[in-house]
């Protein structure tokens, strides 16, 4: 049985960011199963916590079973968890994947993890390229779901708008319409055409996109959605520094991570392990929605399926 082990790490004071900002009293947090094994490090995507509750690939006779890996998980920095986020009237500083990549190996030294298997989704998969970037000596194999080397230019005029929103509702008086609002539009984009108008042709789609705007307008203030949005948008990591076994997933259609952008970051990738395209109706949900697909990746991507092999 592996037990579950949370807590905090405290960054350099200050923490001194890609852009050359300073973060003071910074600090990562963190979730363990403990289990004896190599470590499976699993990131998700801005809305997903250090627990690896948001994903089904994790747990028991999962590709992912905490049985046979440890599992790690962290909040992100500028996030709504128990890392270091935007205090009440702060300018939070522009915090990139690579500084969240940097947070997590100073996270992962105190946690005593010296190699590890990272599987990023979404803006996850994009920590996971920074982290096998930067620290290529510490990542056995990185698996990117759903996430390019660079944001796509239309996804990043989407976030603007979003951004704008927030802007906005802050000036009324209203951040937390603002993130719901953002977040309606952000829901739209998550999603495949086809998919969209299969459920909703002819009929209402307010009240889908209103009931999980507002869920997600309770667990993440404005500030923090405005940080991490941003923060995908400052996304860019060069492949040819990505020095480590890679296995690249997308999903087709997929508006936000298109395939023939991912074709360019397995093609400059100096060790690809594989490059997966998984069909879908869901887009960009696809890491949450296309299960037997991502079982079968993952089973030949991740420790724990040669452990079970």
């Amino acid at each position: 049985m592996s037990a579950t082990r949370t807590g905090i790490v405290h960054l350099p004071d200050p923490f001194v960011l890609e852009h050359g900002d300073e973060l003071h009293v910074a600090h990562v947090g963190f979730h363990v199963e403990e289990q004896a094994g190599p470590t499976v490090v699993v990131l998700g995507g801005i809305s997903a916590g250090r627990a690896p509750t948001w994903w089904s690939q994790v747990g028991p006779e999962r590709a992912i079973d905490p049985r046979e890996v440890r599992v790690v998980g962290f909040d992100w920095i500028g996030g709504g968890g128990d890392s270091r986020g935007p205090l009440p009237g702060e300018r939070f500083p522009a915090i990139t994947p690579r500084d969240q990549a940097r947070a997590m190996a100073r996270a992962l030294d105190a946690l005593r993890v010296d190699t590890c298997t990272v599987v990023g989704c979404s803006y996850g998969g994009m920590v996971a390229l920074a982290l096998a970037a930067i620290a290529p000596e510490r990542v056995d194999h990185a698996v990117v779901i759903g996430a390019a080397h660079r944001p796509h230019a239309r996804a990043t005029a989407w976030r603007s708008v979003q951004r704008r929103i927030l802007d906005l509702a802050e000036e009324l008086r209203d951040p937390r319409r603002g993130v719901a609002l953002a977040r309606a539009l952000a829901l739209t984009t998550y999603r495949d055409d086809v998919d969209l108008d299969r459920r909703f042709a002819g009929r209402s789609i307010d009240d889908w996109l209103d009931r999980h705007a507002a869920g997600f307008a309770e667990r993440l203030s404005a500030a923090s959605y405005r940080s991490l949005c941003a923060s995908i948008d400052l996304h860019d990591i060069d492949p040819e520094d990505v020095r480590v076994p890679t296995t690249v997933v997308g999903f087709e259609p997929d508006a936000l991570a298109p395939a023939w952008l991912l074709d360019e970051l397995a093609g400059r990738l100096p060790v690809l392990a594989a490059r997966h395209r998984v069909p879908t109706i869901h887009g960009h949900d696809g890491f949450l929605k296309e299960e037997a697909a991502l079982d079968a990746i993952l089973r030949t991507a991740v420790p724990s399926a040669r452990v079970a092999a």
